[in-house]
């Protein structure tokens, strides 16, 4: 089915007039997410192995430089991933220092826009990725030093405040229920 499915989306981006060239096709996108979800049912049967790891580098890049190659893509990339992913290096003191993915989720997508808007030069997807990803970790950083972190140190009062809450809602709905037995 993913063969259909790519088949027809290349033959679809083969047929459009490629209006920039500079972005990803949407396309590539639901591949690469359908591509993840296979990988992950086929996982016990698709090798780990750096030899494809290298395989898939060189395809993306040459997919990715080639003009039109992005509709191709997404099956070297989605095994890119998912090695990086699953090597679990020694993380740095800057990961050790806070959990920043949250700031990145919630503030590339805005940034990334942001790059763009400055007009044709900062829409090649390599510049645009590399300025909204310097940027975004240094929001990231702010955001979890500045907001999360302070935020999530206040959840012990949260959760004591929202069990009286609950208690007294409960006291109240009791009350509430016996005068509505007595009124019968």
């Amino acid at each position: 089915m993913l063969v259909v499915i790519q088949g027809y989306f290349v033959a679809r981006g083969l047929m459009r007039p490629d209006s920039t060239g500079d972005f990803v096709p949407g396309q590539a996108l639901i591949m690469a997410f359908l591509y993840g979800v296979a990988l992950y049912i086929y996982r016990d049967v698709i090798p780990y192995s750096l030899t494809l790891f290298g395989i898939a580098v060189a395809a993306a890049i040459a997919l990715l430089i080639t003009q039109k190659g992005a509709y191709l893509a997404p099956l070297p990339l989605t095994y890119i991933t998912t090695y990086m992913g699953l090597l679990n290096p020694q993380k740095g003191s800057f990961i050790k220092s806070g959990d920043y993915s949250y700031g990145l989720y919630l503030y590339g997508f805005p940034l990334q826009q942001l790059v763009a808007h400055f007009g044709p030069s900062f829409h090649h997807w390599w510049i645009n990725f590399g300025l909204a990803m310097a940027m975004g970790l240094c929001i990231a950083y702010f955001s979890w030093n500045f907001v999360e972190l302070p935020a999530s140190r206040l959840r012990p009062y949260l959760l004591s405040l929202e069990q009286r809450y609950i208690l007294g809602r409960n006291r109240l709905l009791r009350m509430f229920r016996r005068q509505q037995a007595g009124l019968e």
